[in-house]
C-alpha cells in the first residue's frame, strides 16, 4: 500500500492559532504521520494599519496567499486520529478547495473528519 496524502489549505486566518512545526511534529509523533507545513505571501496581498486583502482574479491558485499542511501516513487510522486533533486544534479548512491536493484516499478520510464537526 503506498502512502495517504491529506492536504489541508487554509486561507489567511482560517486557522484558530498559527501553525508551528513543534506543535505539529508532537502530533505527527503521536500518531505516527509525517506533517509539514508551507506557508504562501501571495504576490497581490496588501496590508495596511486595518486590514489585508488580496485579488486573487488573475493569479494561478497556488499563488495565492495560504497554508498548505501536509499529512502522510501508510494506514488510515494514524491518519484519521492525527486529523481529528489537528482541526480540533487549528479549525479545519474553510473553503471548498480546503482539500486540493490530497490522494483520493485522504481527501475521503479528512472529508469524513470534517463532517463529524458539522462540516466546514
Amino acid at each position: 500500500m503506498g502512502d495517504i496524502i491529506t492536504k489541508l489549505r487554509y486561507s489567511p486566518g482560517d486557522n484558530l492559532i498559527e501553525f508551528k512545526q513543534a506543535d505539529l511534529d508532537k502530533i505527527a509523533g503521536k500518531y505516527g504521520v509525517k506533517i509539514s507545513f508551507q506557508e504562501t505571501i501571495g504576490k497581490n496581498r496588501v496590508t495596511s494599519a486595518h486590514t489585508t486583502y488580496e485579488q486573487t482574479w488573475d493569479i494561478p491558485f497556488e499563488e495565492t496567499s495560504q497554508t498548505v499542511v501536509t499529512l502522510t501516513s501508510r494506514d488510515k487510522e494514524p491518519l484519521r486520529k492525527s486529523l481529528r486533533e489537528l482541526i480540533t486544534r487549528y479549525r479545519s479548512p474553510v473553503p471548498i478547495w480546503g482539500t486540493m491536493g490530497s490522494s483520493k484516499e485522504g481527501e475521503e478520510i479528512a472529508l469524513d473528519v470534517i463532517e463529524e464537526d458539522d462540516g466546514w
